[in-house]
């Protein structure tokens, strides 16, 4: 190497070293962040003689958010399904703001109507047939019912297990006219 290359080499690497560094800019809280969405779906599915469980996934740690003054407002719709994975959108509403999206996982248990015995298609529903408790409704796709007065009347479509989880669909019209009766 000539000396005419190494001298410019050490002069930039003085200039570099010597130079004062830049101040990192600090960042929003991914902890902040991933709390408010809890928070948010906490509140959005809290209802009395519900019970809510939530957990967070970790969020990109390359993200560096500018810090936010205001605080951080969560948007969920309205009409979102409830699902056991669940998408919360947090949102920064300064002029320099930014939007995350915080995936979430959602236990949401409730009391639900479950068959005490093998019931058969055609029977009708009584108290006796049922009994109340609780299971995690996000599981629970073809939906549920959850109070007798929902099945008032009405006879099965379809067979149900005994501790199966009584669904909308095993629920036909109501009896109106039984064999026997006068017309």
């Amino acid at each position: 190497m000539n000396n005419g290359l190494a001298s410019a080499v050490l002069g930039i690497a003085m200039l570099w070293l010597g130079s004062p560094r830049p101040a990192v800019a600090a960042t929003q809280s991914l902890d902040d962040v991933r709390s408010a969405a809890e928070q948010a779906l906490r509140q959005h599915y809290a209802m009395p003689g519900s019970r809510v469980e939530i957990q967070s996934e970790a969020l990109d740690l390359r993200l560096h958010l500018t810090p936010c003054r205001e605080p951080l407002p969560a948007l969920i719709a309205k009409n979102a399904a409830t699902r056991s994975r669940m998408t919360v959108r947090i949102q920064c509403p300064q002029a320099d703001g930014w939007t995350v999206r915080v995936p979430l996982q959602l236990k949401l248990f409730r009391k639900v109507l479950v068959a005490n015995r093998p019931l058969l298609r055609g029977d009708g529903l009584r108290s006796a047939d049922v009994h109340a408790e609780e299971r995690d409704v996000t599981r629970l796709g073809y939906g549920y019912l959850e109070n007798l007065d929902q099945v008032g009347g009405r006879t099965l479509t379809r067979a149900v297990a005994s501790g199966s989880v009584l669904s909308p669909g095993v629920l036909g019209g109501r009896r109106m006219v039984r064999a026997g009766d006068h017309v």
